[in-house]
């Protein structure tokens, strides 16, 4: 990786060279914003992907399963975690403060 003096050198280019990458990144979040916020077909929201996931967690051997990051065309998260819970039955929704515990477990050999 290579490293830059930033106290040497043309100062607009240097402030472009920090300012570019991060407005292209702030456009590409506006673009899935706004393409999370439409209402898509349902074939491009399957809950496929939620079946994958507990899946996933039971191959893994998981004793709970906690699902996060909405999007915000869910208004009522309470039906989805139902959903899941007819796959994985210890599954939460992960919510602010909210603490679980994790315990190592122990091989038997």
């Amino acid at each position: 990786m290579k490293v830059r003096n930033m106290t040497v050198g043309s100062p607009i280019r240097l402030i472009l060279a920090v300012a570019l990458p991060l407005m292209v990144g702030n456009i590409f979040q506006q673009l899935y914003t706004v393409v999370d916020t439409m209402e898509l077909p349902s074939k491009y929201t399957t809950p496929e992907a939620w079946d994958l996931n507990m899946l996933l967690a039971k191959m893994a051997g998981a004793e709970k399963l906690l699902i996060g990051h909405f999007s915000s065309r869910y208004k009522e998260l309470e039906p989805l975690l139902q959903e899941c819970r007819e796959i994985f039955p210890e599954t939460y929704i992960a919510e602010e403060k909210q603490t679980f515990t994790i315990l190592e477990k122990r091989n038997k050999e």
